[in-house]
């Protein structure tokens, strides 16, 4: 019986350990989180103010780890790094942002291999509605420098707001040919 319970708490032990956060594996996060950054302040330039501030904001408590005594310490100084960039709503929202597009991209792409006769009108109608709200989506971004992360936010939840409509027309552009296909198939 001891020998199970043994066993037990050695498995937790190696669990807990396993899964606690290491210098190593937070500070490559942290250079990974720091590139993000670069990358979207290299697309986004009209908020590259704040995404240079989050960057330097995240660098100052990562540095602080360096002068920190213990090692936990350090650790937790680079988590709280980490923790600062990746819950920063407005880092998140440009990801959001980027996923939209990228659905609606993906969305336009298979709309397009899409035969139709009956419907080739509402195709190319879908397909032009939704490059108009791509561009306008884009140029909000684009042209946005905010002063503050609530600017920031409103611009990108703008943003988002045209994406969502043009996935709109996409979906229903998709539902009415696959009603089509059932059709014709019945």
């Amino acid at each position: 019986m001891k020998s199970k319970y043994s066993l037990l708490i050695f498995i937790l032990m190696v669990f807990v350990i396993s899964c606690s956060p290491t210098m190593k594996n937070q500070t490559t996060k942290f250079e990974g989180n720091l590139k993000k950054i670069e990358n979207l302040i290299r697309k986004y330039p009209s908020f590259k103010t704040l995404l240079t501030e989050l960057y330097m904001d995240a660098t100052e408590i990562f540095e602080e780890s360096k002068k920190a005594n213990s090692s936990r310490d350090k650790v937790f100084k680079v988590v709280e790094a980490n923790s600062l960039i990746i819950n920063n709503s407005f880092f998140k929202a440009l990801y959001a942002y980027e996923l939209f597009v990228r659905r609606v991209e993906n969305k336009r792409n298979v709309l397009r291999i899409r035969e139709s006769l009956k419907y080739r009108n509402n195709i190319q109608k879908a397909m032009a509605i939704t490059r108009d709200k791509l561009y306008e989506a884009s140029d909000l971004i684009e042209n946005a420098n905010p002063h503050n992360d609530r600017e920031a936010m409103n611009k990108i939840d703008k943003a988002c707001e045209i994406l969502l409509y043009a996935e709109s027309v996409l979906e229903d552009t998709k539902k009415m040919l696959d009603e089509e296909e059932d059709e014709s198939t019945d």
